[in-house]
C-alpha cells in the first residue's frame, strides 16, 4: 500500500511529517502527510513529482486523480455540492410557497 510506503521511507530519513509537508508545499502540512500515510489523501501530481525525486523508486498509489490534481477522489467535486444544494433550497422553497398559498386560500375562502 502506498500509505504505509511512503510512511516507511519518510522514517528511514529520519523526516518527520512537518517536514515532508514542507518539502511538498501542501497547505495541509502535517495532517496532509497523515492522510497519504492512512491512505485517506492521494497525492497531488505535483506532490507525486517531488515524492519521486525525495524516494526515488516509491511506488505509485492506487487511484490518482488526474482531472483536479487539486483534490482526490474521496473528496466530492464542490461545484457538484452546491449545485445540489441549490436545487434542495429551491425545492424547498416551492414545497413552503406551496404550502403558504394553500393556507392563505384556505383562509380567503372562509371570508366569504
Amino acid at each position: 500500500m502506498f500509505g504505509k510506503e511512503l510512511k516507511k521511507r519518510r522514517r528511514a530519513v529520519r523526516m518527520t511529517q512537518i517536514e515532508l509537508g514542507r518539502k511538498l508545499d501542501c497547505g495541509g502540512g502535517n495532517s496532509r502527510i497523515s492522510l497519504m500515510e492512512s491512505g485517506q489523501k492521494v497525492p497531488t501530481e505535483e506532490e507525486m513529482d517531488v515524492l519521486r525525486q525525495l524516494f526515488p523508486g516509491i511506488s505509485e498509489p492506487a487511484a490518482t486523480n488526474k482531472e483536479n490534481t487539486a483534490s482526490t477522489q474521496m473528496e466530492p467535486d464542490l461545484d457538484e455540492l452546491l449545485g445540489q444544494l441549490y436545487i434542495t433550497v429551491v425545492d424547498l422553497m416551492k414545497n413552503r410557497a406551496r404550502r403558504l398559498l394553500k393556507f392563505v386560500l384556505a383562509r380567503l375562502s372562509t371570508r366569504s
